[in-house]
């Protein structure tokens, strides 16, 4: 499983990896360069609405950053299609939903996937205007999914975990950073949602980490 590194622009990390061209863009994306697709895990809109009903009072501006990154990566990409690795909505229906529905039409060009993650519990007639895939997509040399899944050869790419790194000083101080996980026979996508955090993720001197840190992607091991 032999991969290469190079940096594509002043962001991202060009990776290859399993013979294919892969873009690891810091608004943790993934452009896959042979598929002219962008991968976008957990992006969970409509997740400040459910925590206002609550009574936690998060302004819906934390959401309006996840549209301005993806309106920059469509620029910077112009891609054919967006693939959601599940987790696109958080809860029940609410306005947050009718705003996205409203987006995406905008980019008639685009195709629009989402594989079902455990968060996505609209009724099937509310994801009208998206591709809905219900459990994984094989795409060789990759089978894409929202929890991880050992189904056959394919190397596995999914979401679900939002795996970070933790960093620790000499001085004994320490933070959690997201990162892009590529380890054996699965790679895990951070997080794309800006009101979402990211969980240690444990991993081999063999695996490939990619951190995220100052809006640069760097090689971790």
């Amino acid at each position: 499983m032999g991969f290469q590194i190079s940096m594509a622009n002043i962001n991202s990390v060009e990776f290859l990896f399993l013979d294919q061209v892969l873009y690891l863009h810091p608004y943790h994306a993934v452009y896959w360069k042979d598929k002219n697709m962008l991968w976008l895990a957990d992006v969970h809109l409509g997740k400040a609405a459910h925590f206002r009903k609550s009574g936690v009072p998060i302004p819906n501006s934390v959401h309006m950053e996840d549209y301005r990154k993806m309106e920059r990566l469509i620029e910077e990409y112009m891609p054919e299609k967006i693939l959601f690795l599940g987790d696109l909505f958080h809860s029940s229906l609410n306005n947050e939903w009718i705003y996205f529905k409203k987006w995406i039409k905008k980019y008639t060009d685009i195709k629009f996937s989402l594989i079902s993650g455990n968060h996505d519990i609209l009724e099937i007639g509310e994801y009208s205007g998206l591709e809905w895939i219900p459990e994984y997509l094989m795409m060789p040399p990759f089978l894409f999914s929202h929890k991880p899944i050992n189904i056959n050869d394919l190397y596995n790419v999914c979401g679900h975990l939002h795996p970070g790194v933790v960093l620790k000083s000499e001085a004994m101080n320490h933070i959690r950073i997201p990162c892009f996980y590529f380890g054996k026979s699965t790679g895990i996508l951070p997080a794309f949602g800006n009101f979402t955090g990211c969980t240690t993720m444990d991993y081999d001197l063999d695996d490939n980490i990619f951190i995220i840190a100052e809006e640069q992607v760097v090689k971790w091991v």
